[in-house]
């Protein structure tokens, strides 16, 4: 039978053919002629082909181009199926019938198939290329869009914070936000707030970023698969509420599936890095262990919105505010309420966690301005989000300065607490975090200390929810220097040491261990008095005494007094001492000619406030600072004298001495002003003195 059967045939002639054309094929070395006519390509000609292909590079206009070149056009690659020469664009020669999209190798001969790296894992392949960090991110350009990639965490060797990653060619540089969209023209930066801000961008209005895939499902029922109303969990406050721990070291490993997390559009699982309203990615959190505490507690199913932002006031997170705080907020927990209808589940409580205070803290805003505008701010959000429960983390800080100045804020939030039955303190103990390791700065937290806030928040916020009022919230509760007498009786201290060293100002200091935070500040008023600003507005000064560190043992010895009468007034939410310091002076007037004074304190001390001026032989003029009662002189010779002492003001007295005869006569003599009035320059010497005050607040109304 003729070899040109059709095909198929079943003929023994082209059954022989056909096994010589194949064993030609395999192993002649040229090409071979099929039984129809048609030259094939031998095995050897095939695998030498896809040896060979040519690296180019990038897409070059009018060049000649053969078979098996590969050339690169906006991060394809493309193989050269028959020669030609390149035309005026890339696009053109793409569109014509010469080349093809490489969906192989992209390494020329010597790399084929060498390795997994990213321009060697075939994009039809069964491989997600891995990525160990962000940091591997700056500079790797997808191919197509859907290519994915498998981040394996934020930070090297975390496992936090990854996931699949897919490319989207079209996606907007300037959306990158470092936490689920990436551009690839970011520079990474070991400071994490500019890389998450594109710090950088060397391309801003390109496009092309890797998304961090999102899931729009989560666990929705109860334990047994029963379906559960969601609970919404706002979080509002600045950077502490935002999270802000620096680093992730130290975070849950293990998230519950029963919270999830807005991002703006849609819901995404629970990690360390929850994107918020308007302040890019959190760095670290204590959402994680708030959230996982909340599960374990409730078995309850919730959606968090994180709209807290740094720096923020009181009245930047207000209503009416020049920016989009509020505004945002209430968008977006509308559009999470109409999420949850999608779903088919009911909206259950809406509660808002707020962690504010040290902006104003900074900014030193009256703590009765603060108080009544955060409950404004309630007042507000529960007539625009349907909120039911406002919990407040107290504000906490880490530094002597800083720990001053929260003072006042945290006694008006826990006053907001007590006079409205729907707010509640669901931690007070943020400020004692700070002397145990766990602060990064001078306000905010790392990780360990958002685990331990998150965790005990949680217990509280579910013990106050769902049940009756956490101890945390308990006006009874002894904590930050509250002592409660009887259980009704709520009183606060506040006090603390100063210290003036050689001729330094007075002082307060963290590196000293007379410092006490319950001072605010210490200044030298207009009238050379000593002011002290306490930390709040007190009822009661308890206590001041006035104590010197460090004399010497030859001579007199100083004792100072704080005078009864301390003046006090209220500035910006603080009470402002006035202290009148005052001693009994001892002192001899050695020459009544000269009016020659010594105190025999240390250094001269008080010699320069008393001056003596001679008015007549046995006759002297005391000027000295003003004294209570009646000064008194003693003859302070051998020879026998009489001696008088006249006190003719507060300020004034006269001495008189006479000899055995009754005639006036010059000497030498002792007197004493009792109860001096000592001003602040009285006291510039090198002499150590030290200050103690306690002050006392009634903080409830029985």
């Amino acid at each position: 039978m003729a070899l040109n059967d059709a095909v198929p045939s079943s003929a023994t002639d082209v059954f022989k053919r056909n096994a010589e054309d194949a064993d030609k094929l395999l192993n002649a070395s040229g090409p071979v002629t099929n039984r129809l006519g048609t030259p094939l390509a031998s095995w050897e000609q095939i695998t030498q082909s896809h040896a060979a292909w040519n690296n180019r590079g990038a897409w070059v206009t009018a060049t000649a181009y053969a078979v098996n070149d590969i050339w690169e056009d906006g991060g394809v690659w493309y193989v050269v199926l028959s020669a030609y020469t390149s035309g005026a664009s890339a696009a053109a020669d793409i569109a014509g019938p010469n080349i093809a999209v490489l969906n192989g190798n992209f390494g020329s001969a010597a790399t084929k198939d060498a390795g997994t790296g990213f321009d060697q894992v075939p994009l039809n392949a069964d491989i997600v290329y891995p990525v160990d960090s962000v940091q591997g991110l700056a500079g790797l350009v997808g191919t197509q869009d859907d290519q994915q990639i498998n981040l394996k965490g934020w930070y090297a060797d975390s496992g936090v914070g990854g996931g699949v990653l897919y490319w989207d060619a079209a996606r907007p540089k300037s959306e990158h936000n470092g936490g689920t969209v990436f551009s690839p023209t970011v520079p990474y930066s070991a400071t994490t707030s500019d890389y998450l801000d594109g710090i950088g961008e060397t391309d801003p209005t390109g496009l092309g970023c890797w998304i961090k895939q999102e899931s729009n499902e989560f666990n929705t029922g109860f334990s047994d698969g029963t379906p559960h109303e969601i609970d919404i969990l706002v979080v509002y406050g600045q950077s502490n509420a935002r999270g802000y721990a620096g680093s992730t070291t130290g975070v849950p490993e293990y998230n519950t599936e029963n919270v999830v997390v807005w991002n703006g559009t849609t819901v995404e699982p629970l990690t360390s890095y929850t994107p918020t309203q308007n302040d890019g990615v959190s760095t670290g959190s204590m959402w994680p262990s708030f959230c996982n505490e909340y599960a374990k507690q409730t078995d309850r199913r919730a959606l968090l919105a994180n709209c807290a932002k740094g720096s923020q006031s009181v009245a930047d997170l207000s209503k009416g505010a020049a920016n989009t705080n509020y505004s945002g907020l209430v968008d977006w927990v509308s559009d999470i309420k109409t999420y949850i209808a999608t779903l088919g589940l009911s909206v259950g409580n809406i509660s808002v966690i707020y962690w504010q205070g040290e902006q104003d803290a900074q900014l030193e805003t009256n703590p009765a301005t603060y108080k009544t505008t955060l409950e404004t701010l309630w007042a507000d959000l529960k007539l625009d989000t349907g909120a039911s429960d406002f919990n407040i983390i107290t504000v906490g800080s880490y530094s002597l300065t800083t720990v001053r100045q929260s003072i006042p804020i945290q006694n008006a939030q826990r006053l907001m607490a007590r006079d409205l039955d729907d707010v509640k303190i669901i931690y007070d103990r943020a400020q004692a975090l700070g002397s145990v390791g766990m602060k990064v700065d001078t306000v905010h937290l790392n990780q360990q200390g958002y685990n331990t806030i998150g965790t005990l928040a949680a217990r509280n916020y579910v013990e106050t929810l769902l049940s009756n009022n956490s101890q945390e919230s308990s006006a009874y509760i002894d904590r930050f220097g509250k002592l409660n007498l009887d259980g009704s009786q709520d009183w606060e201290l506040f006090g603390g040491r100063i210290f003036k060293a050689a001729v330094d100002d007075w002082q307060i200091t963290a590196n000293s261990h007379r410092a006490a935070s319950g001072l605010f500040s210490v200044a030298i008023n207009g009238s050379d008095e000593l002011e002290i600003t306490l930390c709040s507005e007190v009822d009661y000064i308890l206590s001041a005494t006035a104590t010197v560190m460090s004399q010497n043992n030859a001579g007199e010895s100083l004792v100072l007094k704080i005078d009864d009468d301390i003046h006090t007034n209220v500035v910006n939410g603080r009470s402002v001492a006035t202290l009148g310091i005052s001693c009994d002076i001892n002192a001899v007037c050695t020459d009544m000619a000269t009016g020659a004074v010594t105190t025999g304190l240390q250094d001269s001390l008080l010699d320069d406030a008393i001056t003596i001026t001679n008015a007549a032989t046995g006759v002297v003029n005391i000027s000295h600072p003003e004294i209570r009662g009646v000064a008194n002189a003693c003859v302070y010779e051998s020879n026998p004298r009489l001696i008088s002492a006249k006190t003719t003001s507060n300020t004034a007295t006269q001495v008189r001495m006479y000899d055995s005869s009754g005639t006036l006569i010059n000497g030498q003599f002792s007197f004493m002003l009792p109860s001096s009035r000592i001003t602040q320059s009285n006291l510039n010497t090198g002499l150590d003195i030290c200050i103690e005050i306690i002050a006392a607040k009634k903080s409830n109304n029985f």
